[in-house]
């Protein structure tokens, strides 16, 4: 306890330095736990530009936001400068169904319908295209690009046929493994140790990314369209997911723990309004997600239920946490909950167009750039980023990022992951060595 206090006082004297800066993939990071642990005081912000209507799903990198275009034009991705708000490049697709994955000094996203989809990789600094693989079943959600040293990266991806591995190294994509799952129409990849984990209606897989071996650790009565994103606790080998397990139950938050490598046993099932709004996890291993218009926090371990905030007109949302605070979409605009009492602190405004009613704001965190995504009725053409600079953290904010590990403090031993290819206990981790430390 001491030694925490000590470095935690130290890291508080000066802007505490973020464990992820920037927001590359889906939900921040490929463990998909929505945690930027980045100082966002939203007492605090300043708004330096919007795009008006069609644009969503930004991925944020330095000085640049690439994100996608959907509108009654067409598609493309593009890519602003995340200070003035100009676009740097812009590239027409055919189809884009899903957000790009941004990696190293590239940009990957998949385009086109069943059979003739391409995965495409694009250089982030010119959009212009440098490798693709076409003739591919459609495509379920976004790449994931994991580096595996220089300029060489493997892409795992979702296709409606099951989960796929592609290699690039720099200038040309070539095919790896392919698994047939039954994966319904939208589902990225996680990443758990040395596997990814898929998450369908009504089943949930973890396939071994050396050798595309899979894992079905849940199957249900019901397949199809849809599909989920699962997400993952790395510090205690936890595996939450949020979405339709069987034709009974349609909506269900599911934990499970890892047993052996690739392995999972559920924990305990909550039931939810709704089967989609990814959760987000905590450094210390709080869940939180929104459900039956209330943001709700669960014990990860237990799912016992710690707070409830007051009532708010939020639906299927994804709550993204940035040290002391878990933000949601509402009608009202973006609202930002103490993590502890998830009581309100904050609304940043948003605006709805005429006739439309805001339905959800999506987060995107860096340490430089604090961008919300507000889309307004359903359908193309009506949603919108706003982006907003983010200064240094104000005293207030590092009292709040102090009360996550304060928690941690009282509940979590110190536990060191060490790599092996050996089954392990369930308190190891697969393939990962890293020591976290109280």
């Amino acid at each position: 306890m001491r030694d925490f206090l000590v470095v935690t006082i130290a890291a508080l004297t000066a802007p505490m330095a973020s464990a992820q800066d920037t927001w590359e993939t889906a939900r921040g990071d490929h463990a998909r736990t929505g945690d930027s642990r980045v100082q966002v005081d939203p007492q605090n912000l300043t708004k330096v530009w919007s795009t008006g209507n069609d644009v969503s799903a930004a991925r944020i990198v330095g000085d640049r936001i690439v994100a996608r275009y959907r509108g009654n034009d067409g598609t493309r991705i593009q890519c602003f400068d995340a200070s003035t708000g100009n676009v740097q490049w812009s590239v027409p697709t055919s189809y884009l169904s899903d957000p790009p994955e941004v990696f190293g000094d590239y940009v990957a996203y998949t385009d086109g319908a069943q059979g003739s989809a391409v995965l495409t990789v694009a250089s982030l600094a010119t959009g212009q295209t440098i490798a693709t693989f076409g003739g591919l079943d459609a495509m379920n959600g976004s790449v994931m690009a994991l580096p595996k040293g220089g300029q060489n990266f493997d892409l795992i991806l979702a296709t409606s046929s099951g989960g796929r591995k592609f290699k690039f190294n720099g200038t040309s994509l070539s095919a790896d493994w392919q698994t047939s799952m039954s994966l319904g129409g939208d589902t990225t990849p996680t990443l758990a140790g040395g596997y990814a984990l898929f998450a369908g209606v009504g089943h949930y897989y973890s396939v071994n990314l050396q050798t595309g071996i899979k894992n079905m650790f849940h199957e249900g009565n019901v397949s199809g369209g849809g599909g989920t994103m699962a997400a993952f606790d790395e510090v205690n080998s936890r595996v939450f997911i949020r979405g339709i397990q069987s034709l009974e139950k349609r909506g269900v938050l599911s934990a499970f723990k890892m047993t052996t490598q690739g392995s999972y046993s559920k924990l305990w099932d909550f039931d939810v309004a709704q089967d989609f709004g990814a959760p987000a996890i905590s450094a210390d291993g709080d869940v939180f997600v929104v459900d039956r218009n209330r943001l709700v926090r669960f014990d990860g371990a237990t799912g016992a239920i710690e707070a409830e905030s007051a009532a708010l007109s939020a639906f299927d949302q994804a709550p993204v946490l940035s040290n002391g605070l878990v933000w949601v979409g509402t009608p009202q605009g973006a609202q930002a909950f103490d993590t502890g009492s998830l009581g309100l602190v904050a609304t940043l405004p948003s605006k709805p167009q005429a006739g439309f009613e805001c339905e959800m704001n999506m987060f995107a965190v860096s340490g430089e750039t604090f961008c919300t995504y507000s889309q307004y009725g359903s359908g193309f053409g009506k949603e919108g980023l706003t982006v907003y600079a983010v200064p240094e953290p104000s005293a207030t904010m590092l009292a709040l990022a102090l009360v996550p590990l304060v928690r941690k403090a009282r509940r979590k031993p110190a536990l060191r992951v060490e790599e092996s290819t050996d089954a392990k206990s369930d308190e190891a981790d697969p393939g990962l060595t890293h020591l976290y430390r109280l």
